[in-house]
């Protein structure tokens, strides 16, 4: 079967979104399916074009209004109309690009979590949040957290009816990992040194870099904790890295702190196995993390944010607010052994990729009749 994945962003793998295509792409092929991405790039850029439709589109957009490289990109993919036509379904990464590819008979609609913002702060999130429910009603639909299915009208409680056709044609498959690959390893030495506590996200305000910043200095001021606090990340947002740079300031933690960069997810297995614990601090349009399911895999244990789908997972729940956020942060500190062997047994029996693929497989066969 030809099977087509609709998304703004794939190659080079940066985040959540690039990798789980590429974990689905690989599960795909083991079912003997043969996928083809949709993708946009920018006329500046190259990307490895393997297995890919570059959707070719101008450059600069996003930087005038925010968001409108995912309306331009549904402009750009009707000019491959007759190619989406030809596979046999299509998996659209997020509702937002449905009116692109609406012509087709078997879409399933893939949600990487609620990706509008909670109050409302961009021009579009309500555009986001009305076609979420419009195609809820249309299409088959995936979703990797209960809040999406909550949202659009689904009685379920977090961290329940895992795997589940939860309502017809509707499923929740939460972001499973690779415990092959995410296992405790040998340590990154270097890191290991500082005794980090591990922040593993883009730089961007939603991602909540800055809690975790205002909770480590709470609780090196306390005199808590000989820890180091480590980004691993790009910088998305420079004002927001300027931001984060006057915290730092204000708690006096310059030599407390390190920016690392972007860091290849193969090496990722490394750096959760030198750190204390991860931090996933969210504000909001999260799902299911698999920075969160990927440190816990290693045994490094984590403390998230009890916001969108990150209550679905067996993190160390704090509410997204500095004061809660080191309460949680000392009590990881004291009890760190408990916290790592519940949440790696909890991944391993649940968040493997033998149940996600099980999961896929019954979607796929349903989604193609």
């Amino acid at each position: 079967m030809n099977i087509g994945h609709v998304s703004l962003t794939y190659r080079p793998v940066f985040g959540g979104q690039d990798t789980y295509i590429e974990n689905l792409k690989q599960v795909l092929s083991h079912r003997g399916h043969k996928s083809t991405v949709y993708q946009a790039v920018s006329l500046r850029h190259k990307i490895d074009k393997t297995g890919v439709h570059a959707v070719l589109t101008p450059p600069g957009f996003g930087r005038f209004i925010a968001n409108f490289n995912w309306y331009y990109f549904n402009f750009f993919l009707k000019f491959f109309k007759s190619k989406l036509a030809k596979e046999d379904v299509l998996i659209v990464h997020y509702a937002v690009h449905y009116p692109a590819v609406k012509f087709h008979p078997r879409v399933i609609i893939l949600s990487h979590g609620i990706e509008w913002h909670t109050p409302a702060d961009q021009w579009d999130d309500a555009l986001r949040a009305r076609r979420a429910r419009e195609t809820f009603k249309k299409c088959f639909v995936v979703a990797n957290d209960t809040e999406y299915l909550r949202f659009c009208g689904v009685d379920i409680k977090p961290a329940t009816r895992f795997f589940e056709e939860v309502q017809p044609g509707k499923w929740f498959v939460p972001n499973c990992v690779d415990t092959e690959h995410f296992k405790k390893v040998t340590s990154d030495q270097e890191l290991a040194k500082l005794k980090p506590i591990l922040v593993p996200r883009n730089i961007y305000y939603h991602r909540g870099i800055h809690l975790a910043l205002e909770a480590f200095g709470l609780l090196v001021h306390e005199g808590n904790t000989e820890n180091s606090m480590v980004i691993v990340g790009k910088i998305v947002d420079q004002e927001y890295y300027k931001n984060l740079l006057e915290i730092i300031k204000k708690y006096n933690i310059k030599d407390r702190v390190y920016f690392r960069g972007h860091s290849d997810w193969q090496k990722m297995p490394a750096l959760y196995s030198a750190s204390v614990c991860t931090i996933i601090p969210t504000i909001d349009c999260e799902g299911t993390s698999l920075s969160a399911l990927e440190s816990m895999a290693c045994g490094t244990p984590v403390i998230a944010t009890s916001v969108a789908g990150l209550k679905d997972l067996p993190c160390l729940h704090s509410e997204p607010e500095p004061m809660a956020l080191k309460n949680a942060l000392f009590e990881m500190l004291n009890k760190r052994e408990h916290y790592a062997t519940r949440q790696q047994n909890e991944v391993i029996k649940t968040f493997n990729l033998k149940n996600w693929e099980q999961a896929w497989t019954k979607i796929i066969e349903k989604a193609s009749v």
